[in-house]
């Protein structure tokens, strides 16, 4: 237990809330990920409960369960836990829990707390100084000005930083852009998109939407494995389908740019010796990709973070190459929230957080409302974005995918016209294995239209 100092006041700690924070964890171990982002062990004024902190960060650093019974064996020989009650207090903590949603601000509070205590110590050595008389008063006050200004931006991780340094940072993007050298960045793979998005940029997040079977998912795995070819480490959480079936996509793709294309809906069923083999060719050839997949149990903020910061460890990449995060898809995720807006706002500001914390750039996929469909031109616009603003807000680019054969095919008209007919032959002949690529929304440029060639089947844009 942690004995009390005459200086340590109510405004120094906050037992309470560490407990509450504590269980929290215990009971959801998706709290720890996001928190982690704020505090660490040695925030925590009750020292046993940063060592039951730091046990925990460990253990769920490791894809294990977290839980008062878990935790009871590694803590059974800690001498602070037995202080305070042994095993049962676990159960205490769980039971004091607060819901996930409060987590971050608890955290907040813990830190505040901890920043408290070392401004107190800093003060308390500043002050044992001037009384011992060996120092000079200029050099007490030169150290104190020091530990206090450079203490709270390392609390955070973040620093101010001025207009001189900022439009020096600046300069030097433009001379490196004007040198012909590439700003650190994901490249769009074709040349009508790269038009008008020439990247991704780390800390971006681009939105990628559209209704189902407009080709999201394929846009997406695309860019991915072209990006992947260029070594750039890629994250791929695939909520919609398992990593196999992304799998199967990936390879569906590569076999047709081998020039023996095979559906991956084939690939479960008979194939023919050559297009195996094309398979398995390619398969060799992909599996040094730098590709991680995260399955649906990584479907929550927290354990998103978590897998991502694991996969990205796991590659180890040292090339400088800028990292993708693909998200498949946005609205597959569960957050804390009393309403689904709430909780697609949450998840939103995660992902978007999640591309600034890692310096890598972002493409999450987006549903859309079906209020596109009830339209005469049924091309996506910024309001269809599904369940909340808060997707469009935190986008730095918005690309929506529209098939016109998707529409065309379900319009043909009945009866004996044949003006009508014919107009729609010539609509579904412009259409055919065509997709519309359309920037609605970016920061840093243009917007507009990519046209581009599809064969979805094969997992395949081209253009």
């Amino acid at each position: 237990m942690n004995d009390m100092t005459p200086s340590d006041s109510p405004a120094t700690y906050n037992v309470e809330a560490e407990q509450q924070l504590l269980g929290a964890i215990l009971t959801n171990n998706d709290t720890l990920p996001v928190v982690d982002l704020i505090i660490g062990p040695e925030d925590f004024y009750e020292p046993t409960h940063g060592r039951l902190y730091a046990a925990m960060r460990e253990k769920i650093g490791r894809t294990e369960l977290v839980s008062p019974i878990t935790m009871k064996a590694i803590m059974a020989e800690d001498p602070g836990l037995a202080e305070l009650g042994g095993p049962g207090y676990l159960a205490r903590l769980a039971g004091a829990a607060i819901s996930g949603f409060a987590a971050k601000d608890y955290a907040e509070l813990i830190r505040e707390t901890s920043a408290k205590r070392d401004a107190l110590e800093v003060l308390r050595s500043a002050t044992r100084a001037l009384q011992g008389g060996k120092e000079a008063v200029g050099d007490v006050l030169g150290g104190l000005e020091a530990a206090l200004t450079g203490m709270a931006p390392s609390r955070t991780g973040a620093q101010p930083m001025s207009f001189l340094a900022a439009t020096t940072a600046a300069i030097m993007q433009i001379n490196d852009v004007y040198q012909g050298n590439a700003l650190p960045s994901v490249p769009m793979p074709w040349g009508p998109l790269a038009d008008i998005v020439p990247s991704v940029r780390p800390g971006d997040m681009c939105v990628i939407g559209g209704r189902p079977s407009m080709g999201k998912s394929a846009v997406a795995l695309s860019i991915a494995t072209h990006a992947a070819r260029m070594g750039h480490p890629v994250v791929f959480a695939c909520f919609e389908m398992t990593p196999e079936d992304m799998a199967m996509r990936a390879l569906s793709e590569a076999s047709s740019l081998a020039n023996n294309a095979v559906a991956y809906t084939s690939m479960v069923r008979d194939l023919r010796e050559d297009q195996f083999r094309t398979v398995v060719d390619q398969a060799k050839e992909m599996q040094v990709l730098p590709i991680q997949l995260l399955s649906v149990d990584f479907a929550r903020p927290g354990s998103l973070i978590s897998g991502v910061r694991k996969a990205l460890r796991t590659m180890n990449m040292k090339n400088g190459k800028t990292p993708l995060i693909v998200v498949d898809y946005l609205q597959l995720m569960d957050a804390e929230g009393r309403s689904k807006v709430e909780k697609i706002t949450e998840i939103s500001l995660q992902v978007k957080r999640l591309a600034v914390k890692e310096n890598a750039g972002v493409i999450a996929l987006s549903q859309l409302s079906r209020k596109c469909e009830e339209r005469d031109d049924k091309r996506p616009m910024l309001s269809d974005l599904r369940e909340s603003g808060q997707i469009e807000q935190d986008a730095d680019t918005v690309i929506f995918c529209y098939r016109d054969e998707y529409y065309a095919e379900r319009e043909k008209p009945q009866g004996r016209d044949d003006a009508k007919l014919e107009e729609w032959v010539k609509r579904i002949d412009r259409a055919h294995n065509r997709i519309e690529l359309i920037v609605a929304k970016q920061r840093r440029g243009p917007i507009g239209t990519a046209g581009l060639n599809c064969a979805l089947k094969f997992n395949r844009i081209w253009e």
